[in-house]
């Protein structure tokens, strides 16, 4: 059985009575090394259900914690201690994740949010079905018009406390309630229902607020593409537990497999957008290709070709430095004005506008040929007819001439 740490290690267990060198050196040189490259460092794509749930590649992210109130409160909660939670839940997850993207984070509170549909009733609660749930409340981006408009993916975190005459308020799925009563936007952000106690203070309670920012976390997790627990008991069979970082929210050997995923798509889109503009290049041999794309090139292939090295080194840090900027090359140079406009530039386009500037010089010569080819065939014509009299006339005398022989 194995047993995986917080950092860069595991434990094997075997069985105490097992004492063949030859077996334990084959488990050693061979059974382990091949759970490893096969599970953990070999792992540079995110499965169906990760790509899905994570978010696109990006250099940097803005992280929106939102606290939304139903109506009909008649103490709403003004004022809540998310600072000191940002700062020791938060932060220590983004200092290390930081390596392969930027993040801001910013929070908001906002009062009189409605459900966009009413809860389904059910004793003294109300809940709601898991196929509901895109159909319950704004699209997140809705309450965020407060902030700057900015380009940067944005990831949404949010609690919303239901109106008094909804609490209790759950979420089901199936036939069962889901435990932490939240769930997941997929590639945007998660929500949370707290629900509130009718008459308590206006304030979130410490434990209530530890609480959230843990499912909080387990979400900026999956979001990120960080594999679940659950999932790594499935995928491997030999896995008996799993030892949890719980100082910063990410162990060493998930951060080391988020970076390679990050690093290998890095590297299919800078190659991609190098191999289509070769393609261009070689498909358009009259095109002008200026100096400076080729140096961009030129230094795209060498930032990527750094990258295959780090990565061979084990620097995922510096490999990750050189991803990007192989990337961000390779999109510069096919992006490039000059370049972009021949990539949708068919002959199509070519005769539309070179059209109208020949015509004009065209038709003059068109007619005069059709007038030249009509007196040509006229002039033809006439000769031909020409040529049949003179022929008629002849045999006419030359039979006259046989008659008076005769």
């Amino acid at each position: 059985s194995i047993v995986l740490g917080k950092y860069r290690n595991a434990w094997i267990s075997v069985n105490k009575h097992l004492h063949n060198t030859n077996i334990i050196n084959h488990l050693i040189t061979v059974s382990i090394p091949s759970i490893i490259n096969s599970r953990f460092i070999s792992m540079g794509t995110f499965s169906e259900e990760e790509d899905m749930n994570s978010v696109t590649n990006a250099e940097d992210f803005r992280i929106t914690f939102s606290l939304l109130q139903g109506s009909n409160w008649d103490n709403p909660i003004l004022k809540w201690n998310i600072n000191n939670y940002i700062e020791n839940y938060i932060q220590p997850f983004i200092d290390e994740v930081s390596v392969f993207a930027d993040f801001s984070i910013d929070s908001q509170i906002r009062n009189f949010i409605p459900l966009l549909q009413p809860p389904i009733p059910s004793n003294d609660e109300y809940y709601f079905d898991s196929f509901q749930l895109a159909h319950i409340l704004n699209n997140p981006s809705h309450f965020n018009a407060d902030f700057t408009a900015t380009s940067q993916p944005r990831l949404d975190f949010i609690v919303y406390i239901p109106s008094p005459e909804y609490i209790p308020l759950r979420i089901r799925h199936y036939d069962h309630y889901v435990t932490k009563n939240s769930y997941l936007i997929p590639r945007t952000g998660g929500i949370i229902f707290y629900n509130r106690e009718k008459d308590s203070t206006n304030t979130i309670p410490d434990n209530d607020m530890l609480d959230i920012f843990e499912i909080f976390i387990s979400q900026l997790r999956h979001l990120l593409g960080v594999s679940s627990y659950t999932k790594l008991f499935n995928d491997i069979p030999e896995l008996e537990a799993v030892v949890p970082n719980y100082s910063t929210g990410i162990s060493k050997w998930e951060l080391d497999q988020v970076i390679r995923t990050r690093i290998n798509e890095n590297m299919e889109v800078g190659i991609d957008h190098l191999s289509s503009l070769s393609d261009l290049v070689q498909k358009l041999t009259n095109m002008v290709v200026l100096d400076k794309i080729q140096s961009t090139v030129d230094v795209s292939l060498d930032y990527l070709n750094q990258t295959r090295i780090e990565l061979k080194e084990g620097n995922y840090k510096q490999a990750i430095e050189n991803s990007k900027l192989g990337r961000n090359n390779a999109e510069d140079a096919f992006f490039d004005p000059t370049m972009v406009g021949m990539l949708y530039f068919p002959d199509e386009h070519k005769l539309a506008i070179y059209t109208p500037l020949f015509l004009p010089c065209f038709v003059p010569l068109i007619t005069r040929l059709i007038k030249e080819f009509k007196t040509f065939k006229k002039n033809k014509q006439k000769q031909q007819k020409t040529n049949k009299n003179n022929k008629n006339n002849k045999n006419k005398n030359k039979n006259k001439n046989k008659n008076k022989q005769n």
